[in-house]
């Protein structure tokens, strides 16, 4: 009878525990994966069902400058159609929004996409810059205020080209496609329509007033005292643009723009555009060529 060594019997027994282990690994490996893989979802920041039905937007984000409780807010409103803006860092100042950017922004908030999960814990709100005194917080409003969306953004990561999120119904943190990121800002110069005369009142395209840039910031407040110039215009539906010239000591202007409503508006533009009015700054020299375009 032949007997098998010790050290033979020793590898034998190894190399089945091997192939056992390898049998069974092969067996899990479709859950592992399952489980290793990152949780995600196709879906919009804003339901696609509900684009055309913003009345209003919303940004606001906790402004520390003022006091720990103070939120600095922009607000964009839909005036059958034509889109205005108003700043909290002064309510008299109300000025004609670009509606290009604004429907590009609500275009892309409803459009599906794929968002991974990060975390399901409110204490990793933190980790991402989504506590409530950080993140800038974006809400999507129909009639009547009633809330169609409100989103969170926090920290984005520029090498992923993805951006932390959470919604105010959950505590869930996804990350998503950064390109939204290009429309997270309370400056209003980005938002403002950007034409010496703006397109709610001369019913042009933007492609048909290219030659009216005014390639000037937006201002908090209005200029105060006498003008140096006023120009009026009226556009078609006998709305009409009122600006007032403020020439400064290194020779560019500040112009104060008043809006008045023409007889073709519906009551509810008519209330939208009475409340128009802003100032901008200008270069003397789009300041000559206004002169010279009268």
């Amino acid at each position: 009878m032949k007997y098998v060594s010790q050290k033979k019997g020793l590898l034998i027994f190894l190399g089945f525990d091997l192939a056992l282990l390898l049998v069974m690994f092969i067996a899990l490996l479709p859950f592992i994966r399952q489980k290793s893989a990152p949780d995600m979802q196709e879906t919009a920041m804003l339901n696609p069902k509900y684009a055309s039905q913003v009345h209003s937007i919303k940004f606001s984000l906790q402004d520390d400058s003022l006091d720990l409780f103070h939120k600095h807010t922009l607000t964009l409103i839909n005036a059958d159609g034509m889109w205005v803006g108003g700043d909290s860092l002064n309510d008299d100042v109300v000025w004609p929004a670009d509606s290009t950017c604004v429907n590009n922004f609500i275009s892309l908030a409803s459009t599906v996409t794929t968002m991974y999960k990060r975390s399901d814990r409110v204490t990793s709100w933190k980790d991402f810059g989504l506590e409530d005194d950080e993140a800038l917080c974006v809400t999507f409003l129909g009639e009547g205020d009633t809330i169609l969306s409100e989103l969170y953004f926090g920290r984005e990561d520029t090498l992923t080209q993805r951006i932390a999120m959470r919604t105010s119904a959950r505590g869930t943190v996804w990350d998503t496609p950064s390109d939204i990121s290009t429309y997270l800002t309370l400056n209003t110069s980005f938002w403002a329509d950007p034409y010496i005369f703006p397109l709610m009142v001369t019913g042009l395209s933007s492609s048909e007033a290219a030659s009216s840039l005014r390639r000037g910031l937006l201002q908090q407040s209005l200029c105060e005292g006498e003008s140096d110039f006023v120009l009026q215009r009226d556009f078609s539906g006998g709305t009409e643009l009122v600006l007032s010239f403020y020439k400064q000591t290194d020779g560019s202007y500040l112009v104060n723009a008043v809006c008045r409503a023409g007889p073709a508006a519906s009551a509810y533009q008519k209330k939208i555009l009475e409340t128009v009015r802003y100032s901008y700054s200008i270069s003397a020299w789009t300041y000559q060529r206004i002169l010279e375009e009268e």
